[in-house]
């Protein structure tokens, strides 16, 4: 049995939920004591929302510090340490130094572009104290580094000769195939189609781009109707949509998985930037699991794990975008082959199951390093 401790950015939402939170009973059941250490919570994130913006921004900062620091104090009495994505939001000085003085072995978990784009910068007066190369000096001082997917592998081996590739899974427990509901949902197709969408505010660009192709939609379907899931509404041009009917769930751990069931067509566009590259497909996956037929940009990891007109569509352009849902909205018919096809392939490659033993060789052979 081994003792671990987790430094994490956030508590059970945003990435951790899926690197870490998701795993820890299976962890557990496999033998290990796990403790995780946020350096900042969802309800300090919720408490300072009422300060003004530079207060709440400040006042989370030394929170986080302060937070980091205690958990880095207490590492020694651990096997080993997980840093995921890095110390705190900010990359200080000082804190790689700082865990290594621990002499407690590490692993650092990677699932975003974070190597090539830096967390929050600070103002000048404090960029001393700021080291915009803190991510590939944690990757080259870790016992392993695991990467989300292939493309942030082959960055990470520039700095680690360990580097062991684990997608972010699914918890198919979590999400178990609705079989009865999607057959009752393609009965009704005819009456009722449902684009659906799920992502926090920092991909709301990436969904504004897509909703002149939905009220186009909407213009020849008038039964299309669009679900969103996120953190917030504040950034979604909801105008561009014309008379398109919206329902707007706010996200949350007990409501996500149902409303994610209420998809026909799962949406996940993305932009051309060259860090998007390095995203997981998590929202791909989670739609493929639930039965919604993913439609996704031709982007990283999106092209391997989608493969077009079998388990999911691709589409890159607006009109490619516009030809693929106005197919499938006419087409619910074609809907079963794909659902059936995207499962079995999540259940094959992207179970938390599956991955969490491969989890647990690792953190045995890097504490025994």
């Amino acid at each position: 049995m081994m003792k671990i401790l987790f430094h994490t950015l956030y508590d059970n939402t945003f990435s951790s939920r899926f690197r870490i939170y998701q795993y820890l009973p299976y962890w557990e059941r496999l033998g290990h004591r796990c403790e995780v250490a946020p350096a900042t919570t969802g309800a300090r994130l919720r408490s300072c929302e009422r300060f003004p913006r530079f207060v709440r921004r400040w006042g989370l900062h030394l929170s986080e510090v302060a937070r980091r620091y205690q958990a880095i104090r207490r590492s020694p009495g651990y096997d080993l340490v997980i840093i995921q994505k890095g110390f705190t939001t900010i990359d200080w000085r000082g804190w790689l130094a700082l865990q290594q003085k621990r002499r407690v072995p590490f692993i650092f978990d990677i699932d975003d572009a974070v190597h090539l784009a830096p967390g929050l910068v600070p103002p000048w007066p404090l960029r001393p104290f700021w080291d915009r190369n803190q991510i590939a000096k944690i990757a080259a001082a870790a016992k392993a580094v695991v990467a989300g997917n292939r493309y942030l592998a082959e960055e990470m081996r520039q700095y680690s000769n360990c580097v062991v590739e684990i997608p972010t899974s699914i918890d198919l427990q979590r999400h178990p195939y609705p079989a009865e509901k999607r057959q009752h949902r393609a009965e009704e197709a005819k009456r009722r189609v449902v684009l659906g969408w799920s992502g926090s505010s920092s991909s709301h660009p990436f969904l504004n781009s897509l909703l002149p192709v939905i009220r186009r939609l909407h213009d020849k379907h008038s039964h299309l109707e669009l679900q969103l899931v996120s953190n917030t509404k504040k950034g979604i041009q909801l105008d561009a949509l014309g008379d398109t009917p919206v329902r707007l769930t706010l996200w949350s751990p007990e409501t996500e998985v149902a409303a994610l069931e209420e998809m026909d067509i799962g949406l996940m566009p993305l932009g051309d930037s060259p860090l998007v590259k390095y995203k997981c497909a998590f929202k791909a996956l989670q739609y493929m699991a639930l039965g919604a037929v993913a439609v996704v940009s031709p982007v990283g990891i999106n092209r391997e794990i989608v493969q077009d007109g079998r388990t999911g569509f691709l589409a890159g352009s607006e009109e490619e975008w516009f030809a693929v849902l106005d197919r499938l909205i006419r087409r619910p018919e074609d809907w079963s082959g794909v659902q059936s096809e995207a499962r079995c392939l999540v259940e094959e490659r992207f179970s938390v199951e599956k991955h969490a033993l491969r989890w647990s060789r690792l953190f045995e052979e890097a504490a025994a390093q």
